[in-house]
This record gives C-alpha cells, structure tokens and sequence, in this order.
C-alpha cells in the first residue's frame, strides 16, 4: 500500500510483536530519513495488532490484506499486486513448498501459507 502496511505474522509470544515494531522502526525510520534527507518521526501513531485464534480469521485476515490493494484501486487482481505476498504464495503452491501437505500435496490448514 502506498500509505500503510499489514504485516501476518507468527511470534512466539505477544511481546516479540513488540521487539519486531521497534526494531523495524528504529531501522526503517533512520533509513528512509537518511534516503530522502529528512528528520523526524515517520509513523502516525502506534501500530495495532489482532490475535487470529483461530483458521476462519486467518482465512478473513489474508483476504482482506490481499484484497486491500483492489480496494484502493492501485491493482486490478490480487496477484499481479506489488503489494501482497499473493504471487509467492501461488508460485509456492505450484511448487509444493509448504509444511503439512496430505497424501495428495494439499496442505491441511491455511497456516503453511504463511510460512513461506
């Protein structure tokens, strides 16, 4: 997104979401300052997080990330987006590289798809 970010990801705790912000922060902001020789704070306010619990509302949060770039009609399909992991996700199912395949290669929960 032009504006703003999703990042899904998996911590090991709810304090590293945390760690992981700050960090990226840190790192991020000094670069872009530095990149286009600004000052300043970069992010409007502090981030949000939701705890996904369970497979409906990991399958509800990557399709509302996936389909945020069609809705702020700065991409006409969600894979040919430069703005979701749609298009890696593809190519990793065509290759089977996902964790927790059946007999048959499918992958038994979303969670392997973001694993990848």
């Amino acid at each position: 997104m032009t504006n703003h970010v999703h990042l899904l990801c998996t911590p090991s705790n709810t304090f590293d979401i945390s760690k992981m912000m700050q960090s990226l922060g840190r790192q991020y902001v000094r670069y872009f300052n530095y990149t286009y020789q600004r000052t300043g704070i970069l992010w409007e306010g502090r981030f949000k997080f939701q705890a996904l619990l369970d497979e409906a509302a990991l399958a509800a949060c990557m399709a509302y990330v996936d389909l945020n770039p069609l809705r702020a009609k700065i991409s006409q399909t969600p894979e040919n987006s430069e703005f979701t992991s749609v298009r890696k996700r593809i190519v990793a199912a065509s290759q089977q590289r996902f964790y927790g395949l059946n007999s048959w290669g499918i992958p038994q929960t979303l969670t392997p798809f973001i694993l990848v």
